[in-house]
């Protein structure tokens, strides 16, 4: 019992909604009835009043004030039986007191059951009935035995206390069918809006979830369209970059258009050296890397930093924030880097070096971005090894020409020494060879240059003058020079003439001296092979020699031929 009264005065929490109301209508009904009473309590001390009703009016406003005050403090159960009993027992008292059954206090009663059933319910509005259908029953008994006397007792029938009984009754049952209906129409209401509740839930995470789609959708049309400018950036540095044979041309037009299209602020491109131990910087754009490259700055391949591990492992790698990341290497020259990416540069699944990427912004790099950024480095990979190869066949190409232009010299060189051949010179009809070289003056020294000499009649006592390099695979080999007093200088066509024939001149000497040089091979070979076939025969070393000295002089024109045998030098170590 006492742990249900300590339950009574234990402030409650209103955090449901019907605690919350009742804690409103008992706070609303507080607040009138204590202005009622106060104004009662006002009446009955300023207007002639028996002791008995001002004590009576009293002590119910002061229980009414401590269910007030008990109110505030979120204690509910007094408040909500204070009220109507406090009432209750006031009117019951005024009405005793009184002129009976006859009191205009009794129809307090009907105000009774209304506010027990706010503060009480149902059953509280029934249970108040009953309390004022008993104390009406009790005075009007008393009334009509004699019991009590009062002024109007005369007036009191059998009937009355039974018919007032009824109406306070009937009041209770139509009020408790009220509250019945009440809390249908509440109970519907709450059922209506739980459901408009989990319908605005409903909508609630449907729009979310159209937000959450919308959002999405919007980052992949971001995330496309950046793919989109990326690609399209690849394929304009890619074609910007077909037509360059230069290596260091091509790195640093690399590293300026991934700069310039893509908008980071340094571009490096790093090759590793033959050790495959340093990635050596080859190229970069910015000022910074610039110092870098004047000072050949390299990296060992392997050790704590973007470059190092990527040439080591020949996987991209990212640093979103360079400050927290471990692995970065703070370079001086690049003091604005926030964020970083380096990709490898390969070739035949070869790791040929890597290509360094960095951002001012920290966080500029996502993994997408591996994805194009490791084309653009496939592409630049093709592109640098396409001039390599291009810059190797070219280098190859100029050695093999420099050794060819050497062999022609020394064959032509030879050629002219052995038989004699000085040129052919036509003149007055007549054409004869040349048997020592003629000083040709300016003329030789232009075309032995390579280039075409020409000269005016007027500036050469009325004689025009045309000299043309003969040249075979660049190098010149003879000079066809013209001169004529028939006409004063030498037309386009006159020279477009000169040089076709000078062509035909040197391809058909080129090709006499390998058609000459082809039979001189083949005669020796046969002259090789017929003394061959002639001294295999025999078995005895005198014949031999003697057959080989035989035809070795009728080859050679009938030279004298000694052949002297010689016994071998002994080592000393033989000697002894």
């Amino acid at each position: 019992m006492l742990k249900n009264f300590r339950t009574i005065f234990t402030p409650q929490e209103l955090s449901d909604r019907e605690a919350q109301a009742t804690f409103r209508v008992l706070n609303a009904v507080l607040v009138v009835t204590l202005l009622g009473v106060s104004a009662a309590l006002a009446t009955v001390f300023a207007f002639s009043a028996t002791f008995n009703a001002r004590v009576m009016v009293t002590a119910m406003a002061i229980l009414l004030l401590i269910s007030f005050i008990l109110l505030r403090r979120r204690i509910l159960t007094p408040a909500r039986i204070m009220a109507p009993l406090s009432l209750y027992v006031t009117i019951t008292f005024l009405m005793a007191t009184g002129i009976g059954l006859h009191d205009i206090s009794i129809i307090a009663y009907g105000g009774i059951v209304i506010l027990a059933s706010l503060t009480l319910g149902k059953r509280g509005a029934l249970t108040f009935a009953a309390l004022g259908a008993a104390a009406i029953l009790i005075v009007g008994v008393a009334e009509l035995t004699g019991a009590l006397v009062t002024a109007a007792t005369f007036l009191t029938v059998p009937g009355d206390p039974v018919l007032i009984s009824i109406v306070i009754l009937a009041l209770a049952y139509m009020q408790v069918i009220l509250i019945n209906q009440l809390n249908l129409n509440v109970e519907e209401a709450r059922k209506h809006g739980k459901a408009q509740a989990e319908a605005n839930l409903e909508l609630t995470e449907l729009k979310n979830a159209v937000e959450a789609r919308s959002a999405e959708f919007e980052y992949t049309s971001q995330l496309n369209a950046r793919r989109a400018a990326q690609f399209k950036a690849i394929a304009q540095i890619a074609h910007s970059t077909t037509g360059l044979k230069e290596l260091g041309a091509l790195l640093s037009d690399i590293t300026e258009s991934i700069s310039k299209q893509f908008g980071y602020y340094h571009i490096g491109i790093f090759f590793l050296d033959e050790s495959l131990e340093y990635a050596v910087l080859a190229a970069s754009n910015s000022p910074g890397g610039k110092r870098m490259l004047e000072k050949g700055f390299r990296l060992r391949v392997g050790e704590a930093g973007i470059v190092e591990t990527v040439a080591a492992s020949g996987a991209p790698r990212i640093a979103l924030d360079t400050g927290a990341d471990p692995v970065f290497f703070d370079n001086p020259d690049l003091p604005e880097t926030h964020s970083e990416i380096a990709v490898p540069l390969k070739s035949g699944g070869r790791v040929i070096g890597v290509l360094d990427l960095q951002s001012a912004e920290p966080s500029a790099f996502t993994n997408e971005d591996i994805a194009s950024l490791s084309i653009l480095a496939d592409q630049a990979s093709i592109a640098i090894e396409n001039t390599r190869l291009y810059e190797a066949s070219r280098t190859s190409l100029e050695q093999t020409e420099t050794a060819y232009r050497q062999y022609v010299q020394q064959q032509w060189s030879r050629l002219t020494r052995e038989e004699k051949l000085k040129g052919y010179r036509f003149a007055s009809g007549a054409s004869a060879p040349l048997q020592e070289p003629l000083d040709l003056g300016e003329s030789a020294r232009v075309s032995e240059a390579g280039k075409i000499y020409q000269r005016e009649g007027a500036q050469n006592n009325g004689t025009a003058v045309l000299a043309i390099p003969v040249k075979l695979r660049g190098e010149v080999i003879g000079i066809l020079r013209i001169s004529t007093s028939q006409k004063p200088r030498w037309t386009d066509n006159d020279i477009d003439i000169a040089e076709a024939v000078a062509e035909r001149l040197a391809l058909s000497m080129e090709n006499a001296r390998l058609f000459q040089s082809s039979a001189n091979r083949a005669t020796r070979e046969r002259i090789v092979s017929d003394i061959s076939s002639k001294i295999s025969g025999n078995i005895r070393t005198e014949n031999i020699l003697q057959t080989t000295a035989q035809e070795l002089s009728q080859a050679l024109g009938g030279s004298d031929v000694l052949i002297q045998m010689q016994a071998p030098k002994q080592a000393p170590e033989e000697q002894a």
